[in-house]
């Protein structure tokens, strides 16, 4: 009897645990869907066309401290969520609705798919002020965003920092490589282009932590 019991009361727990499990997720799955959503922006795309040389109103300048607030609150939040939020943003990273716009060489609009791409981006580039020269190898644009689903796939089971391990060694090869191609074109002997592009890579990739 004490045995049909206990066996009674261990199901029952099992069950009230698992439920609970499964409603968590379920709540952190709405949540971040919420906030991929929020991505969207209210305001019109300026520049759909990114054309060179336009004005743009106050409301769409991203110098403008208050431009597109409940975008940057949510590019927060989910950078914030880290490795959880991966799944949904790679999923989402064909969303072609508006999101902001970007301050490059020109107001470049960028869509709720690119900004979903960018914000894994940032958690795995480790070197994301490296300075260089111009084409500057880029493996968000490179690899993630050329096939993001096929990314993921291939790399869900790591870590953040295994993650950028594997970045900092596809940068270190790519470099190598655009030596072959423009390093003599930029008058660079391999000397110095190893010297001040592939051992300070090489050297950062050392600092990381081993686990």
């Amino acid at each position: 009897m004490f045995k049909t019991k206990y066996f009674s009361f261990l199901i029952i727990f099992l069950f009230i645990v698992s439920s609970l499990y499964l409603y968590n997720l379920y709540i952190e799955k709405d949540n971040i869907l919420k906030l991929i959503n929020q991505l969207a922006s209210e305001l019109e795309d300026p520049n759909p066309n990114n054309e060179h040389f336009i004005q743009i109103a106050e409301e769409h300048d991203p110098w403008n401290p208050n431009y597109n607030l409940s975008v940057m609150k949510a590019k927060e939040k989910l950078t914030k969520l880290g490795l959880k939020a991966f799944p949904y943003l790679i999923n989402n990273s064909n969303d072609q609705r508006f999101s902001q716009t970007i301050m490059t060489s020109i107001y470049s609009s960028f869509s709720v798919g690119e900004i979903c791409i960018s914000i894994i981006g940032k958690q795995i580039n480790s070197i994301p002020n490296r300075k260089g020269y111009k084409g500057m190898p880029n493996y968000t644009f490179s690899v993630i965003q050329q096939n993001p689903k096929k990314w993921w796939k291939e790399h869900s089971g790591k870590s953040i920092l295994e993650l950028k391990k594997i970045v900092l060694i596809w940068t270190i090869q790519q470099e190598k490589e655009n030596f072959k191609n423009i390093g003599k074109t930029l008058s660079a002997t391999e000397e110095v282009w190893n010297k001040k592009i592939i051992e300070p890579l090489k050297s950062h990739l050392k600092s990381l932590p081993q686990t």
